[in-house]
């Protein structure tokens, strides 16, 4: 009986030894912890494995040693590349190539190196974390060529020639020159496609943009706080964005003179009043790719139009919104757009077009909007004096304060 428990015993750790071994061997050769989201990788092979292995979804590839590549190396999928203080080397005329993805970070205070026109080319969103890119090509070559997508950069270190990347949205691009010299680099704080009043927006500046307390910028939260007056220019834009889903708060009665290009979306809030004085005949007040105004009171002055979502949806909730641009008022142009909690009430009897806000007739645009909170007023708030022989009445609008 006892023999025959041991072969039953012996045959069942065979099994399993023959079932399961094979599912631990990928475990064991990159050394994927437990979660299943953490890739480690010594050499240039097991890189691309773990690059191309699709059964773990946004995995951290962690370097645990220097790789120098014969190749160019493709990303084809979101990933964190973890470079643990090693250096990732290219040799000449190889660089790493990211494709159409959602995004690649890189992080780990290493060094990628390369020697070509270009160390790292990127047709996805790219955020970097400490990381110093050298071009060893000082004479033309780039550390990164963005191709139209956002970069966001933290404490990183740019080597190359004068020009460390080229990036088509320029008046966008935030980066500190520490030296004239090229051959010393380039270093930012931070890369984050805003841009307010002609000033770029990093870590040093973000608390007080402008230096006069009307704007300031919360990196982690993608948050613009305004409270007062920017007399920029006319014509030009006061706060330009390739922030997606950027909030802009209104946290006092404010007026900006310029027009706004929000060109990945955003949202205003903030139960105060915000006045956009824009005379650029070519620029909306607004132009968003889509747009939520939510519990705050716009006033629209422009010789174009006032409000334009171009590529999403146009939302006003709970706002007031007076418009008084000269060229047709407001633009959905992929037709969505929703009013809640409020209501048109100039021009009367509007019609909402496929595009547009029309008059009576539903064919002449209109030229002036007004919309209106459903609910615009708060409670009526009465002071007595001290005898209570004189009592003053308050009705405060819930969307700006300053109406009473």
């Amino acid at each position: 009986m006892r023999k025959l428990r041991s072969i039953a015993l012996s045959m069942i750790t065979v099994i399993l030894f023959a079932v399961f071994v094979p599912l631990l061997a990928p475990s064991l050769n990159n050394k994927v912890n437990a979660a299943g989201e953490i890739v480690e990788v010594g050499s240039y092979d097991s890189l691309i494995n773990a690059l191309n292995d699709n059964s773990i979804t946004n995995p951290t590839i962690k370097l645990t040693s220097s790789i120098k590549s014969e190749k160019t190396i493709y990303v084809k999928r979101s990933v964190t590349l973890d470079l643990d203080g090693h250096t990732l080397e290219f040799a000449d005329g190889k660089y790493l190539y990211v494709d159409n993805i959602n995004c690649l970070t890189i992080t780990g205070n290493g060094y990628i190196i390369g020697n070509y026109s270009t160390v790292i080319w990127t047709y996805s969103d790219l955020i970097i974390d400490y990381c110093t890119v050298i071009n060893k090509n000082l004479s033309t070559g780039l550390a990164i060529d963005s191709q139209y997508k956002n970069i966001t950069i933290y404490n990183g270190t740019f080597i190359s020639s004068d020009n460390t990347w080229t990036y088509d949205r320029v008046r966008y691009s935030c980066y500190r020159k520490t030296s004239t010299d090229p051959y010393t680099g380039l270093i930012t704080d931070v890369f984050c496609n805003l841009q307010v009043a002609g000033n770029i927006v990093d870590r040093n500046n973000c608390n007080d943009i402008l230096g006069d307390g009307v704007f300031c910028y919360d990196f982690e939260n993608k948050t613009l706080h305004i409270n007062g007056i920017c007399d920029y220019d006319s014509e030009k834009m006061v706060i330009g964005s390739f922030i997606s889903d950027l909030i802009i708060d209104i946290q006092g009665p404010s007026s900006l003179t310029g027009f706004l290009e929000l060109n990945e979306g955003a949202t205003i809030k903030g139960n105060n009043k915000l006045i956009i004085s824009n005379d650029n005949p070519d620029y909306s007040c607004i132009l968003a790719k889509s747009i939520m105004i939510r519990d705050v009171y716009v006033e629209c002055q422009g010789k174009s139009a006032g409000i334009v979502s171009y590529d999403g949806t146009l939302t006003i909730e709970n706002a007031l919104i007076n418009d008084k641009s000269e060229k047709g008022s407001i633009y959905f142009e992929n037709g969505i757009f929703n009013l809640i909690d409020c209501k048109i009430i100039e021009p009367v009897n509007a019609v909402v077009g496929y595009d547009t806000i029309c008059m009576e007739n539903g064919t002449d645009i209109a030229t002036k909007v007004v919309i209106q909170p459903d609910n615009m007023w708060g409670p009526i708030e009465y002071t007595w004096s001290d005898d209570y022989s004189k009592c003053t009445a308050k009705h405060i609008c819930l969307v700006d304060p300053t109406m009473i």
